[in-house]
């Protein structure tokens, strides 16, 4: 349970906090994120310069049973044109966000839209195809900017 709690947390939950009103961009490192090398460059800075919204270091494919219906209902709360895949998701164990985009009114109700199904606790949708979904549907291109830092995920350093 404790693991739905942090995709529903990552995925808005934390939106809903008063505390990140006045937080411009938000980093996430899980516990078991790595900066393996110097970093030559501030993400901070390029995601100002940019006026990014998302940042991340990469993607890939969340298995079917965990996402069960997500791709069907993103497409119902926010129709798109776009080929997307139904089953990317983005490597959320680390990510730059603009807070104030996020707490803002498409993406937040799009993230009510699925809080209400409860799919979060009952399916396992996760944080990682829900933003990737709500991103890749609501976010320009060339506001979301893939990092290539010295950066690694999981097991020992």
């Amino acid at each position: 349970m404790g693991y739905r709690h942090m995709c529903r947390l990552f995925s808005g939950g934390l939106n809903e906090d008063k505390f990140f009103n006045n937080v411009k961009y938000l980093m996430r490192l899980d516990c078991d994120s790595y900066i393996t090398g110097e970093v030559s460059v501030d993400p901070f800075k390029i995601m100002a310069d940019k006026e990014a919204i998302y940042g991340y270091v990469g993607e890939e494919e969340d298995m079917d049973y965990v996402i069960e219906g997500l791709f069907d209902f993103a497409e119902k709360v926010l129709p798109t044109d776009q080929k997307l895949q139904y089953n990317k998701m983005y490597q959320t164990h680390f990510f730059i966000e603009d807070c104030e985009w996020f707490r803002s009114g498409p993406y937040m109700n799009y993230f009510n839209e699925i809080d209400k199904t409860g799919n979060i606790y009952i399916k396992r949708w996760g944080d990682a195809p829900i933003k990737y979904q709500g991103v890749m549907r609501l976010v320009p291109k060339e506001k979301r900017i893939k990092f290539d830092l010295p950066y690694r995920h999981g097991g020992d350093l």
